[in-house]
């Protein structure tokens, strides 16, 4: 289990009150402390505690593949395993499948390239690279026509 960092924070409203949280940054501290809704943020902010070593839990994290553009996947391409459940960090290997007149390009995470992704089967670290959100993770094939 890895081991993070954090430091404990105080945060001063209008009015006098006080809350208290641990979180791995000042601005992080803000951001969790503001309550946008109410319309209520900290108007001091202050380091009460530093060098908090918290061991951090790996999360489950839910994964799907998808072919891009839209014409790759109609004629045949693919991209595999279609989806699943594994912890953080765990290596998946993906592959794409071309068909005749169809380049394999790249892997993409959520629209963003993997740059050391370039092969048709790639070994990939299955991230989250915001432990706030349960959405699934999108690892995209992207092809081409091939000329």
């Amino acid at each position: 289990m890895p081991v993070v960092t954090l430091n404990q924070y105080k945060g001063t409203f209008n009015g006098g009150s006080q809350e208290t949280v641990v979180a791995e940054s000042m601005i992080k501290a803000a951001t969790l402390l503001t309550d946008e809704s109410a319309g209520t943020e900290p108007s001091f902010l202050q380091k009460t505690l530093e060098g908090i070593k918290v061991d951090q839990p790996r999360m489950l994290l839910q994964f799907e593949t998808a072919v891009s553009p839209v014409e790759a996947e109609t004629v045949g391409c693919t991209a595999a395993p279609p989806s699943f459940t594994v912890l953080e960090g765990t290596e998946v290997i993906f592959s794409a499948a071309t068909v005749e007149g169809w380049a394999f390009v790249k892997w993409q995470k959520n629209g963003v390239d993997i740059a050391e992704a370039t092969n048709p089967v790639s070994k990939i670290a299955v991230t989250d690279d915001d432990v706030l959100t349960n959405e699934v993770i999108v690892y995209t094939a992207v092809f081409e026509i091939d000329t």
